[in-house]
């Protein structure tokens, strides 16, 4: 990686270079003078003949046993299992994939033998798993403490802009004609969906595969070298306030976004400051909380607003979310717009609270998770 290059793409996304070659010649052609290397990561037949393989330049002549150790440093708690019930296509595509967000395992389900071809052999640089059936992939998933999710458009599942993925997830996919059997959704405790406002009835399973990988990432993965207290978290990624650190465990909370029409002074939304002994004292948040097992997140919302402000809420329609990494963890905010139907609310967790118009949202302190909600906020009640 250069500053020039500062993500390592100094190929195009099928390993050919900028200028129509493919890949990397021989050492002595790229690097006239130059001694070849002692490293013994480089691999003798590469450095003589070449490098055309679909790698970054950062592992340009490396051996395969090479990558797949540097890769070993920094794989994600990430899992995905595939069902291998047709020899699909798709699978060897989902696995490419997974090399791209390098997961810490692939889990090949049903047949042994798979279609590798779309895997372009990327798989030499992942671990990958055989088993034979539903059962024994949720019996290696509870003795490895991991999670089953189930993506899948049909039955009970959740939009996944708003679900709480889990840190040692297994993101579980179907074959593209048929989905995911009974037999393995039956033991996959959570489930997720890609919303989709167009007339096709499902999407491509790899296309499915690459959108819900990429949401565990956001979710769970800080950018390669972000970091600085000042950035925050929306669709783009996760803030962070720990130097780039990986959080330890992940909050999953809700927020109430209360709104009131002021008249000539417009929309007002309410913000309650955080009082003294508690993380981000001080700060103004969205009135709201932490979502406890066996919740949803309406549920757990009102709840919450009924233990903090001692009235009633219902809970409407999904806003937007935060995700921030704070000292004490990571944060995943999920507002709703909500309606007071109960009594004046009245403070038992918070020391003040106002009712700000969108001019006046900037005039006090905000939790760097909800400022993505802020965001939102504005652009909608801009926008009429």
């Amino acid at each position: 990686m250069t500053d020039n290059d500062p993500h390592g793409f100094l190929t195009w996304g099928n390993g050919e270079k900028i200028g129509g070659i493919v890949g990397v010649g021989p050492w002595v052609e790229e690097h006239p003078g130059e001694p070849l290397p002692e490293d013994p990561r480089y691999d003798p037949e590469l450095l003589a003949a070449g490098d055309r393989r679909n790698v970054t330049d950062r592992f340009r002549y490396w051996s395969v046993e090479a990558i797949h150790a540097e890769l070993e440093k920094s794989r994600s708690a990430l899992h995905i299992a595939i069902e291998n019930l047709e020899h699909d296509l798709n699978i060897g595509s989902i696995v490419r994939t997974g090399n791209a967000f390098n997961v810490g395992g692939v889990h090949i389900v049903g047949r042994r033998k798979w279609n590798r071809r779309g895997a372009l052999v990327t798989d030499r640089y992942l671990n990958i798993y055989h088993r034979p059936d539903a059962a024994a992939l949720a019996q290696w998933a509870a003795e490895a403490g991991y999670t089953l999710v189930a993506v899948d458009n049909t039955g009970d599942t959740e939009p996944i802009e708003t679900a709480a993925l889990p840190q040692k997830a297994v993101l579980v996919f179907g074959q593209e004609s048929v989905g995911i059997s009974d037999e393995l959704r039956a033991v996959c405790p959570q489930a997720v969906y890609i919303p989709q406002y167009g007339s096709t009835r499902s999407l491509n399973v790899a296309a499915a595969a690459a959108i819900a990988q990429h949401e565990w990432v956001r979710q769970h993965r800080p950018l390669r070298g972000a970091g600085g207290a000042g950035a925050v978290g929306g669709a783009g990624g996760a803030g962070t306030g720990a130097g780039g650190s990986a959080p330890t465990k992940t909050i999953h909370v809700v927020g109430a976004v209360f709104c009131r029409d002021a008249g000539e002074r417009g929309t007002q939304i309410l913000a309650a400051q955080r009082g003294p002994g508690k993380n981000m004292a001080g700060y103004w948040e969205f009135p709201g909380g932490k979502v406890e097992p066996g919740e949803s997140p309406q549920e757990a919302l009102a709840r919450e607003i009924r233990e903090e402000l001692l009235t009633e809420a219902e809970v409407e329609q999904f806003v937007g979310r935060g995700i921030y990494d704070y000292p004490f963890g990571r944060v995943v905010l999920d507002a709703y717009f909500c309606d007071l139907v109960g009594p004046k609310p009245q403070l038992i967790e918070h020391v003040q609270a106002r009712w700000l118009g969108v001019e006046e949202l900037g005039d006090v302190q905000w939790a760097p998770a909800d400022l993505p909600i802020l965001a939102e906020l504005r652009r909608r009640l801009s926008a009429g």
